[in-house]
């Protein structure tokens, strides 16, 4: 099973960054029709039985770490993540995020960890946009340079345990675990 644990992002916003999509050059460009916050990828090949522990470290990490509100975000600029030769292979757009949230990410590594996920890359905290197949790297950045962002801010309440199908069409997601908190009242 191919697993992450990620934050939904609010209907109000992706509607935005759809909006967003649109203004990006099409050719060889396949925008991403489901936009969350990955918090970590835990694999490609995850054993089912392995399902059980990933969900004792989430729920360790929520009774660890609970917010007592809910966790903020700030639109920022879109940027790319480009391949060994320089090509730009994601297109994405860059979160401001609170502290209480990159809190909740460490111990939520930390407790993973412990249950045999060692998390290998520096949280970078994003929302894929897109997957670039034919690169075209300078028209490409001109274009998304010329892209104007409302650093729009959001609130989430909820995190997703995932299980992300790849299929020759793009990928498909299910979400297998919903991990919410009550709204400060």
């Amino acid at each position: 099973m191919r697993i992450f644990i990620a934050v939904p992002i609010p209907e109000d916003i992706q509607e935005y960054i759809f909006q967003l999509q649109k203004q990006i050059p099409s050719k060889g460009v396949f925008p991403n029709d489901h936009l969350h916050l990955t918090l970590q990828f835990l694999g490609d090949e995850i054993p089912e039985d392995k399902l059980a522990d990933i969900k004792v470290a989430i729920k360790k990490t929520f009774e660890q770490s609970m917010p007592d509100k809910n966790l903020m975000f700030q639109l920022r600029t879109i940027n790319t993540f480009k391949n060994r030769f320089g090509q730009i292979r994601v297109i994405w757009i860059g979160l401001k995020i609170s502290k209480l949230l990159l809190d909740l990410q460490k111990e939520l590594e930390k407790n993973l960890e412990l249950v045999g996920f060692k998390n290998e890359k520096v949280f970078l905290p994003h929302v894929t946009l897109a997957r670039v197949k034919i690169p075209r790297t300078t028209q490409l950045e001109e274009a998304l340079k010329k892209i104007p962002v409302e650093e729009k801010v959001f609130e989430i309440n909820e995190i997703h345990l995932i299980q992300s199908l790849l299929k020759p069409d793009g990928a498909k997601y299910k979400v297998l675990e919903k991990y919410m908190w009550e709204e400060e009242k």
